[in-house]
């Protein structure tokens, strides 16, 4: 007769203490026998989207909308504003970690905790006791951009495109959308998708995945990203299973509860 699980909750104290001890006892979640070597060759593409229209569209709101998107989405907009030092990127390189998915520099893995990301984002919808996950029961992507952009079901198809067999959302309907729409909230909501499509989850350059749409859909509720971003940055308990042996690594200073694999699948 197989074992009885049983549904409990633990307190977060106990959780901690009870993850330290484990990587303390266990280690790291790399197979028995694995030795982790820097690549040889390490691919870095400096691609990014382009913001600027991004850009002046917040430099044409006034204080009282700006103010409004801040207090609802917290400070993403400056993230248009941030970037990227390509001549660090390569210097990095050379100590990316691919067993361990992060930076390797002597003892120390470069890994931001989920206090440090969640103030990067600074989400005010964010309740951190709530973690975002992916229902298995999934509206269509349509539906949900309909319901965000509070618009003809028509205008939602004009905007999806084919792409490698994929469906993505085209960047400049929503845009201009969220430039013109008379309703504050949904110019809000646009802007925000159009941050999180391109800056924050950009799975390809010029377009924005429909997976996004989830997020912000569940967003809502209140759900906690951060950690689902973060869980991509540690190999995962299925992937010890299958190498055989092996234990979960757990970061115990910043996780208060459990880590979900990410929706995003690699955004």
């Amino acid at each position: 007769m197989g074992d009885i699980v049983r549904s409990n909750d633990e307190k977060n104290s106990n959780v901690q203490v009870w993850s330290e001890g484990e990587q303390q006892h266990e280690g790291d979640s790399i197979f028995t026998g694995f030795m982790s070597e820097m690549e040889n060759e390490t691919f870095l593409n400096t691609k990014f989207n382009d913001v600027s229209e991004l850009k002046h569209v917040w430099n044409g709101w006034d204080f009282e909308a700006s103010n409004a998107f801040r207090s609802e989405y917290g400070d993403i907009a400056y993230l248009l504003y941030v970037p990227v030092d390509q001549s660090l990127l390569q210097a990095l390189l050379g100590f990316w970690n691919s067993a361990y998915s992060c930076f390797t520099i002597g003892d120390f893995d470069l890994t931001p905790t989920i206090k440090e990301y969640q103030d990067l984002v600074n989400c005010k919808k964010v309740k951190e006791n709530r973690i975002y996950s992916k229902t298995s029961k999934n509206k269509p992507f349509r539906v949900k951009l309909q319901k965000l952009s509070d618009t003809l079901m028509s205008w939602v198809d004009h905007q999806v495109i084919t792409w490698n067999n994929k469906e993505y959302l085209k960047v400049d309907g929503i845009l201009a959308l969220a430039s013109v729409h008379p309703t504050g909230m949904v110019q809000r909501n646009l802007f925000a998708l159009l941050i999180y499509g391109l800056v924050l989850f950009p799975k390809a350059l010029g377009f924005i995945h429909p997976v996004v749409l989830d997020l912000f859909d569940r967003l809502a509720e209140g759900g906690n990203l951060v950690p689902m971003i973060l869980s991509k940055n540690f190999p995962s308990l299925r992937f010890c299973r299958k190498h055989g042996g092996g234990s979960f690594l757990r970061v115990p200073s910043t996780f208060d509860s459990l880590v979900l694999q990410s929706p995003l699948g690699g955004c």
